[in-house]
């Protein structure tokens, strides 16, 4: 339409440079022409009247063919009596909890959630494992349209693999590695090699998260990846076989750690006593093995011996030191010990979760949290109370103890530790309060029993100068809010649950 590229030509250089063209010989022009003013405002008119001519009875672009629909659904809707907490939670820690309980109960997400939990799950593997059992048919329909969303494959096949995303690789994995071990070990040793370091990464992660001694079948794959070209693959497969006790590379490292302690002579007096002395020799020259394993000398630290053997000690599993040296694991931690490497056995152990190990070395170290949780996982809790009678205690070690308690916590601690941080908030003053205290406060709100009963809430602080007192009775307060929340939550789930909704 000439009118239309005559006024666009004008709009390029603009009305200061060039001038208004005269509509004529054309239907539109006595209506162009009407239109008076300034030229700006008359050029920008008439391009508003010449637009509308071009579309007028324009045909509509044809589309592509319509999606299939979603498949019919299997789940029922959450109903809206516990629909109604997934806003509140949304954004929150506490939406975790949500979807545990919705696919406790056998239900799904209401529709109009979907695209902000699938939104939030992009960031956050362990947020898509929540929520994959409640996005029913639809959820995984919609997943689809969103390259960002499409970590929710509904089955696992070649077609499904071969068009998966980098997350939806990793979520097929799992599902293979959950439904159908000996499938998942023989597609790996298939296809690991032909895949992107990105993708290996999550295949080793999903593995990892899996292991078990029984899983020897892993054996040669993981050997083989020892050589991979992604470094970072090479650390995660030595951090695999150090978790298989009966490994090649258990037995290879076991033996480089018995190659490096000497025995040195004794009188007859410690020999009769059963003393010996024992000191670190360092190697000549590795083995032809060393290097694919990840092992170097290095001469230049200060002691190369100990460096070499702290090294061994961080890549062998604990209870394959201990039957390849023929002692106990109390015997292995005194020995370690009076070598200064106590705190690179710690280490290992804890990889491995190697509960006899944790046992001989907690004496050593009667304050790592870690340990306490592994060699007495029963006593967590009788820890955790006497740090508190005992004053404040530790609070830092009851900070990272509570980290460890599974949740929900118990009802006595639970009731005993909103006591203690409501005395310590009463009793604030603007100089003197333990700020860590706000981190007990924030682990109570999330992980603690919400059925106990609650104290008040504490009125505002009318000092306005005590900023610290106002600030932690404030955080008090949301504490209180939200195990007032939880406990509404959960009622309301335990309320329906197994009603049809």
């Amino acid at each position: 339409m000439k009118e239309f590229q005559d006024l666009l030509a004008l709009a390029l250089v603009g009305t200061s440079r060039g001038t208004l063209p005269a509509p004529a010989g054309t239907p539109l022009a006595d209506t162009l022409g009407a239109v008076q003013g300034d030229p700006e405002g008359v050029l920008l008119s008439r391009a508003a009247l010449a637009g509308m001519v071009r579309l007028a009875g324009r045909t509509v672009d044809a589309g592509g063919e319509l999606p299939a629909p979603a498949a019919i659904e299997t789940l029922p809707a959450a109903p809206p009596r516990v629909a109604r907490h997934l806003s509140a939670v949304l954004q929150t820690p506490l939406l975790a909890e949500w979807l545990a309980l919705c696919a406790e109960a056998g239900w799904r997400v209401p529709p109009k959630h979907l695209p902000a939990l699938l939104d939030l799950a992009r960031q956050s593997t362990a947020l898509r494992e929540s929520l994959r059992p409640v996005l029913g048919e639809r959820g995984a329909w919609l997943a689809q349209f969103n390259a960002a969303w499409r970590f929710t494959p509904a089955a696992f096949s070649e077609e499904a693999w071969e068009n998966a995303t980098e997350a939806q690789k990793e979520s097929l994995f799992r599902d293979l590695r959950q439904t159908d071990p000996a499938a998942a070990r023989d597609f790996l040793a298939a296809q690991f090699k032909t895949e992107k370091v990105g993708v290996r990464r999550r295949l080793l992660d999903v593995l990892g998260g899996t292991l078990t001694e029984a899983d020897s079948a892993f054996e040669p794959l993981l050997e083989a990846a020892l050589t991979d070209r992604s470094a970072e693959v090479r650390t995660q497969v030595q951090a695999l076989l150090l978790r298989l006790p009966h490994s090649a590379y258990n037995r290879r490292m076991a033996g480089r750690v018995q190659a490096t302690l000497h025995h040195e002579k004794v009188g007859w007096l410690d020999r009769l006593r059963g003393k010996q002395k024992i000191t670190l020799v360092l190697p000549e020259k590795l083995d032809d093995d060393a290097k694919r394993d990840g092992l170097e000398l290095d001469p230049k630290v200060k002691n190369p011996a100990l460096s070499y053997f702290r090294t061994l000690l961080r890549e062998v599993h604990p209870q394959v030191l201990t039957d390849t040296l023929g002692i106990s694991p109390a015997e292995l931690v005194e020995l370690v010990a009076s070598l200064g490497a106590v705190d690179q056995l710690e280490q290992t152990t804890l990889q491995t979760a190697h509960q006899p190990t944790a046992k001989a070395l907690l004496p050593h170290l009667p304050k790592s949290v870690a340990l306490i949780t592994l060699a007495e996982p029963d006593k967590v809790l009788d820890y955790v109370l006497a740090e508190l009678r005992n004053g404040e205690g530790d609070i830092n070690r009851v900070i990272y103890l509570l980290g460890d308690l599974p949740a929900p916590w118990p009802a006595g601690l639970s009731a005993n530790l909103l006591k203690l941080a409501q005395e310590r908030v009463q009793n604030v003053s603007r100089h003197s309060y333990d700020y860590r205290w706000e981190s007990v406060m924030g682990l109570l709100a999330q992980h603690g029993d919400p059925q106990g009963t609650l104290p008040p809430p504490f009125a505002p602080e009318t000092d306005e100068s005590n900023y610290v007192s106002r600030y932690m009775r404030e955080k008090f307060n949301e504490t209180l809010a939200t195990l007032a929340q939880r406990r509404e939550m959960q009622n309301d789930f335990a309320a329906l649950k197994g009603e049809t909704p």
